[in-house]
């Protein structure tokens, strides 16, 4: 039971990490674009 209670918790976190990491790539391809606009 605590080994899955461990996985659970687990694919949770990676699962935030992957979001927070697209979510700051997303931003970079905005802020690039814009700045390829001003230039």
């Amino acid at each position: 039971m605590f080994y899955v209670h461990l996985a659970t918790f687990y694919v949770m976190i990676s699962d935030i990490h992957s979001i927070s990491y697209s979510h700051m790539w997303r931003e970079k391809l905005i802020t690039n674009a814009c700045v390829g606009k001003l230039s």
